[in-house]
């Protein structure tokens, strides 16, 4: 092996002492050593000598580099777990803010999500194209329609319910609408009306104003839907104000319990929000 050809740039390593060198060369390159060893004549009892130690400096230099690497490693260790520990005070700290900062009533809450109910004062029947009285005209905001089941909505029997008349048609025989009204008191922000209906098919319009008008296209639209069930939820993206609102049907469902041929719309419960 020693006689056999090498590559050029590849030294030979003759013996035991000189592949320690070698790699001694190689520690020093990654952590080189200041102390200057003498170098002494190649005799048997001395090169064993110098062999022990080289591989001993070598040794120290290992020992050298991983106790700064072991330093390193702590000190990073220790200003992980410092921060750790700072940024657990500053939770705990912003916790306990939480827990003894004095309440505020809702009203003060500006841009609060949570929903406000809006008592009903009073209910009426509004049937401003009905001719009650036979004259030929209009009733407008005197007309009424089974006025006397109104103060059933929001009773405690949900069996109970105000109902239009009957008609032979969904479109209520041609008139162009008939509804209820729900006096809220005063005027308030109404963002949605939830309806339990009689019956399902309805078309429906919710209309907002501070004074009942003789014309429901003269009140402000809140939110319009047709009520495939006997429940819904009409939702405006946006608060309308006013005392009054309208439910008004534009179409009614088939009666329920009347056979073929009958149509009836009602109203057994409202929900006023914003």
């Amino acid at each position: 092996m020693i006689s056999a050809a090498r590559p050029r740039g590849v030294a030979r390593v003759p013996d035991v002492a000189a592949f320690a060198t070698m790699i001694g060369a190689t520690l020093d390159h990654l952590a080189p050593l200041t102390t200057t060893i003498r170098a002494v004549p190649r005799t048997p009892g001395r090169r064993r000598l110098h062999t022990g130690l080289v591989i001993l400096g070598r040794l120290l230099a290992v020992a050298l580099a991983a106790a700064l690497v072991a330093g390193i490693a702590w000190a990073g260790w220790a200003l992980l777990t410092g921060g750790s520990r700072t940024g657990q005070d500053a939770t705990a700290t912003g916790i306990d803010e939480m827990l003894t900062a004095p309440a505020r009533p809702v009203d003060d809450l500006s841009g609060s999500s949570v929903e406000r109910t809006y008592p009903v004062a009073r209910y009426r029947t509004y049937d401003p194209f009905g001719d009650d009285d036979g004259n030929g005209k209009p009733d407008k905001r005197k007309g009424s329609e089974n006025e006397e089941l109104a103060v059933t909505v929001n009773d405690v029997d949900p069996d109970t319910a105000w109902l239009t008349s009957e008609y032979s048609t969904p479109d209520l025989d041609g008139k162009e609408g008939v509804g209820l009204v729900l006096d809220l008191g005063q005027p308030q922000d109404i963002q949605q009306v939830s309806l339990n209906l009689v019956g399902k098919g309805s078309e429906l319009e919710v209309k907002v104003a501070d004074r009942i008008l003789a014309d429901p296209a003269l009140w402000t639209p809140l939110a319009s839907a047709f009520a495939p069930r006997d429940s819904i939820d009409m939702r405006s993206p946006r608060p309308v104000t006013g005392r009054y609102v309208l439910i008004w049907f534009t179409r009614v469902p088939p009666a329920v319990d009347q056979g073929t041929g009958v149509y009836q719309g009602g109203i057994r419960s409202v929900v006023v929000s914003g």
